[in-house]
């Protein structure tokens, strides 16, 4: 996690404030590159945000959004001056980093994120122009920093030690290019992974998914998923032969919600049947059920 942090630090040489986006892209950065589950990312990035005095937009804008909240009127609508104090008020907070103009589009977006609605407003013609005509964000201009360089394995950190036990001899290190092409949302190097007669049981599947062209359709809908992570938890069980291994055990899923940007993590179990006659050795099943519970978006895995 401290070369995470590190890394977060590298942004106080620019511009304070990190905009929603680029949190974003920094979480995926911490998850696909650093080995960090996404809870362990968004908290890395507090505490780096804390230690090198960066600005996250989603603090600024949970702090706005209270500041809204206490002036919203008569069936949700926020009239003019109020969006007004409140885009004053993300200015201030965002460390008067922020223009005007680029605070206004801002809490526009939270206006709408908010389910609320632009006040009619003119002394002769009442109407929301006033809010109408505030554009989107402009998207950063931050000159990103490389990414850090990657382990042989594909991966570092915490994810390589949470692979370890899945993924050490009897040729289940397939496992992890499969966890490393899953983060990276490369379907094509996923599917390849499987062999032609591979089947794929998954909660979220009415059927049996069997051979590649099926099996694709269930991973191109998951790899949709921004900040798609998988962190191999507990192995439970492993069974070898000299044609097969069979691994089962305990995984978790993350990503953002692609509506409310909102981390989404949800625990599954696992068993992989890995054909090992052959070169290179494949998946020839793999289940995969959520654990029983009220989990956000145990029903998409």
């Amino acid at each position: 996690m401290q070369q995470f942090l590190d890394y977060i630090g590298s942004f106080r040489s620019g511009r304070r404030f990190i905009a929603l986006e680029e949190e974003r892209a920094l979480l995926h950065m911490g998850t696909t590159r650093f080995g960090l589950s996404l809870d362990d990312a968004m908290s890395a990035l507090l505490v780096g945000a804390r230690q090198s005095d960066l600005i996250l937009e989603s603090e600024v804008a949970d702090e706005t959004a209270a500041f809204l909240a206490g002036r919203v009127r008569e069936a949700g609508r926020i009239a003019r001056s109020d969006f007004k104090a409140a885009s004053d008020f993300f200015t201030a907070r965002a460390g008067n980093v922020v223009t005007p103009n680029e605070a206004a589009r801002r809490v526009r977006q939270l206006v709408n994120r908010s389910g609320w609605t632009p006040a009619r407003s003119g002394w002769i013609w009442r109407d929301t122009r006033w809010f109408d005509g505030i554009p989107d964000p402009a998207p950063s201009t931050r000159a990103w920093l490389p990414a850090p360089p990657m382990a042989a394995d594909g991966l570092s950190g915490s994810a390589a030690d949470a692979m370890q036990a899945s993924t050490s001899g009897d040729g289940t290190g397939v496992l992890r290019d499969w966890a490393a092409a899953l983060q990276a949302r490369n379907v094509e190097q996923i599917i390849a992974l499987y062999t032609p007669d591979a089947l794929l049981l998954a909660t979220a599947e009415e059927r049996p998914l069997v051979g590649p062209a099926q099996i694709r359709t269930y991973f191109d809908r998951l790899a949709s998923y921004e900040g798609l992570n998988v962190r191999f938890q507990q192995e439970l069980q492993r069974l070898t032969s000299d044609r097969a291994t069979l691994v089962s055990g305990l995984y978790t899923f993350s990503w953002l919600d692609p509506v409310t940007s909102a981390p989404v993590v949800t625990p599954a179990r696992y068993s992989f049947a890995v054909r090992q006659t052959g070169s290179p050795a494949r998946i020839s099943m793999h289940h995969s059920s959520r654990i029983p519970g009220n989990y956000p978006g145990a029903d998409q895995i």
